[in-house]
């Protein structure tokens, strides 16, 4: 038996399938017995984030394979072709940078995109954020009552919440105290209203990120921002003063009322998942201060740097998304999990699922063509402490196999050594995974022999489960830079072995036309009657509009 993984029919991708069907039978514990090095083998340290991977089921030669295939997919071109700035997101036509943002505090050489110079472009949107960080941190940049801001609340959504959002959670530790981020990006009112009652309407500064500055759900809650401002009594004249904006679109921006000097660009080469590298930071770095900040975007630019520059076989990114293939195609697991053992780090599975899921939720190759294997992923996860006592009874003991990402700090933010009750209960749940339990560790409970016949095989835990091991001595900003962008470049990896294109979601475009249709027939007399719907959807309107009136 063979397996059916074949997007370019590489005498590597053949080979790892005979490897496959040769090895998937083995157990991992037993590879631990048989080399005593293997953890050192299976494992890479960049600085102070450690990696290991030897919790897999691979070998050896399964690296070896992989190794090959990454190479005869083209990958190390793929790689120089994103850093110097070729159109490698085709179907719009872009160039594909957000790293470039990350090297705008270096002495890199210049970088251009379609002909042009990027890098001053880019470091003076930095330096604009800058300036406007100092400015409402010390004071001097003020709400239109004389008031210093103390709330800050960004408005978007995607990318435009989920990147700020997760460095202002992560990092809230290092950041202004004085200052009160909140995220507003569903525009259902009450949402709104609970958020806009926490904030003093002559203090709070709101941010809008729209790259497009058309987004319906971000324009409704900025709409609602600016008539909570005019209820609360902040004069028509002055409400500008509260609003600072991040778009692609600068003139759909001005014409909607936001100043030029509050306007902050980003740029049609940055994707909008990856918006936090340049002006969609905004947020998190009035928070945390322009310096701290620049490490974050410095601790990924080393990341970029070894990406682009390391042996495939001592590259993390690399050996990460390779790894992610053989489970994926190989093994055919469905989903990829994050549990991260710091509360900080809640939001980081929501951000790696858009990054992987919306990059390479694709179902047709870079040709055109249907592809007739595996993708991404579902990506799921939360913080470990609940998923030990909730998901990963599912995880031990369930019909799926799902590989897991485990992350720890060795020290808190504060620097107390209290991290010790997490790494614990990692190493444990990684050990167990792996392990299982047998009916011989059963017997071993004290119970009675009766009881223990009885239940033993509800006790029995079958292990060969896999696992990613990551630990980093504390979380900062450069920590955190430098972590981000190892998803992000391991999301990269996965989409040029599966020979599709990360940098575009038309299905995400798809369902805003909808949208704009269904809207129509909601809120116009009689639209729905010319929309030519499914007789559900049409039906749902109905229904709807009849639970608006009261009618049922």
């Amino acid at each position: 038996m063979t397996n059916s993984f074949s997007p370019y029919n590489l005498p590597s991708e053949k080979k790892l399938a005979k490897h496959f069907n040769k090895i998937k039978n083995t157990k991992i514990k037993d590879l631990f017995e048989k080399d005593h090095r293997r953890f050192e083998k299976f494992s890479i340290k960049n600085g102070d984030l450690f990696t290991d991977y030897s919790k897999n089921l691979i070998t050896e030669k399964t690296l070896e394979l992989l190794l090959q295939f990454a190479d005869q997919s083209g990958l190390k071109q793929a790689i120089e072709d994103m850093f110097c700035g070729e159109k490698i997101n085709v179907t719009e036509q872009r160039a594909v940078l957000h790293t470039a943002a990350r090297s705008v505090l270096t002495k890199e050489n210049p970088i251009t995109s379609d002909g042009e110079e990027i890098t001053a472009g880019l470091r003076k949107i930095f330096e604009k954020m800058a300036s406007f960080t100092k400015e409402i941190t010390n004071g001097t940049r003020k709400g239109s009552t004389g008031k210093a801001f103390t709330h800050i609340i960004n408005i978007g959504i995607g990318g435009s919440e989920l990147g700020p959002k997760l460095l202002v959670s992560a990092l809230k530790t290092f950041g202004n105290k004085n200052l009160k981020i909140k995220f507003i990006s569903s525009p259902d009112p009450s949402h709104t209203k609970e958020i806009l009652k926490q904030a003093n309407p002559e203090a709070t500064l709101f941010i809008i990120v729209s790259k497009s500055f058309t987004t319906k759900e971000t324009l409704i809650n900025y709409k609602a921002a600016r008539k909570w401002l005019l209820n609360s009594g902040i004069k028509k004249k002055n409400l500008n003063k509260h609003f600072a904006a991040v778009s692609e679109n600068k003139k759909e921006a001005l014409n909607s009322g936001i100043l030029p000097d509050y306007l902050f660009k980003t740029e049609k080469f940055i994707n909008g998942r990856c918006g936090i590298w340049s002006g969609a930071g905004l947020c998190p770095c009035i928070l945390l201060g322009a310096d701290l900040f620049a490490d974050f975007l410095s601790g990924a630019y080393e990341i970029d740097n070894s990406f682009r520059h390391s042996p495939f076989e001592k590259n993390l990114p690399v050996i990460l998304g390779l790894i992610d293939i053989w489970h994926r195609n190989f093994f055919k697991t469905a989903t990829w999990a994050i549990f991260p053992y710091e509360q900080a780090l809640a939001n980081l599975p929501f951000y790696v699922a858009q990054l992987c899921m919306e990059s390479n939720g694709k179902s047709v190759n870079r040709q055109g063509e249907k592809i007739n294997y595996a993708s991404a992923p579902i990506v799921w996860g939360m913080p470990a402490p609940n998923a030990q006592h909730s998901c990963f009874q599912s995880l031990h003991q369930g019909t799926n196999l799902a590989p897991i990402d485990l992350l720890s700090p060795a020290l808190a933010q504060n620097g107390e050594k209290n991290a010790e009750i997490l790494a614990a209960n990692h190493f444990a749940q990684a050990e167990v995974l792996m392990n299982g339990a047998s009916d011989n560790e059963i017997y071993k409970t004290g119970a009675s022999k009766n009881f223990i016949k009885q239940t033993a095989a509800h006790k029995t835990l079958r292990g060969n489960r896999p696992s990613i091991s990551f630990i980093y001595k504390k979380l900062t900003p450069k920590l955190l830079g430098k972590l981000i962008a190892t998803y992000e470049h391991r999301i990269f990896v996965q989409g040029i072995l599966w020979n599709i294109f990360s940098f575009d979601q038309w299905g995400v475009e798809a369902g805003k036309r909808m949208a704009d249709k269904i809207l129509s027939a909601l809120t116009e007399p009689k639209q729905d009657e010319k929309q030519k719907l499914n007789s559900s959807t049409a039906g749902l309107i109905n229904i709807f509009k009849r639970f608006q009136s009261d009618e049922l």
